[in-house]
């Protein structure tokens, strides 16, 4: 009978067979997937790559990458869901202070509601009318609310204007004693003015109120978010009745302030290295 004796050698190479085999098996499992660098990008920035339609979240490689580079990275697990509070509402409606009077949530919530909004839309992925959409229209959801922010706000103010600059007229009514009363009215011109600008305002009012619904909807199918009053209308009565905290309870619950501080400029109210929606 012949013994065989393995030296410290064979077990060396043993090891590094067995563990090229698990990184080939592991590779296997895991999905990879190329992305190419939007930009020179540092290692460990965090971006979202467009891959057959879907943002996928991008960890830059030791080493960093240059513009236009490709790299493997591997896909995340679609069946996950989100990784947030789900089956509830993070805090409750009334709870904008909870970050402080003065965060950036609270203050666009409040004072540039249509901008909040749309960095709500951003990070769900839908379009400026509160619709699902593609990469593409997603990427130009702010923007569009902006221009039409402040178009709205430029139209409505030019329209007061000429409004307040027209002169009044004055018109004599009889009564049935024969008493002649004068009273001030305003000039068709300026009527004409007064009932665009009602309409206009009407208009971005009822736009305001449908994105609003349509996202509080969205955020709800998202995180499995039951309805809790008014079945079946809460979307609506939340969009109408509460809208400011409406918005700032869905910028809460989309992201975690405390990792990713807010930023007021951007299409998604996070800094630049932070993923599109982060829960």
């Amino acid at each position: 009978m012949t013994t065989v004796d393995k030296t410290s050698d064979d077990y060396v190479k043993l090891d590094k067979a067995t563990e090229a085999t698990d990184v080939a098996e592991l590779a296997k499992a895991v999905k990879m997937v190329e992305v190419i660098a939007p930009a020179d990008l540092p290692e460990g920035y965090t971006f979202e790559a467009d891959v057959d339609g879907t943002r996928v979240p991008v960890v830059v490689p030791a080493g960093g990458v240059k513009k236009d580079q490709q790299f493997r990275v591997p896909m995340p697990d679609e069946s996950a869901g989100p990784t947030g509070v789900t089956g509830a509402w993070k805090d409750g409606l009334f709870n904008c202070l909870s970050l402080g009077i003065c965060h950036p949530h609270f203050c666009l919530g409040c004072w540039c509601r249509p901008l909040a909004l749309a960095q709500v839309m951003t990070r769900m992925r839908l379009t400026w009318t509160g619709e699902p959409g593609n990469v593409s229209a997603v990427s130009k959801t702010f923007r569009n609310v902006v221009v039409l922010f402040v178009a709205f706000i430029a139209l409505d103010n030019f329209l007061s204007v000429m409004v307040s600059t027209q002169p009044l007229e004055f018109t004599e009514n009889v009564s049935e004693d024969g008493t002649v009363h004068e009273q001030l009215v305003m000039s068709p011109t300026a009527s004409l003015f007064y009932a665009l600008r009602s309409g206009l305002e009407t208009c971005f009012f009822l736009y305001l109120l449908l994105a609003t619904c349509r996202t509080r909807q969205a955020v709800r199918t998202h995180y499995n978010i039951p309805e809790q009053n008014c079945q079946g209308c809460e979307d609506f009565c939340c969009a109408l009745w509460c809208s400011a905290c409406s918005v700032c309870q869905m910028m809460r619950h989309t992201t975690d302030y405390e990792t990713y501080p807010a930023a007021c400029c951007t299409d998604t109210g996070l800094p630049a290295n932070a993923p599109q929606s982060v829960v």
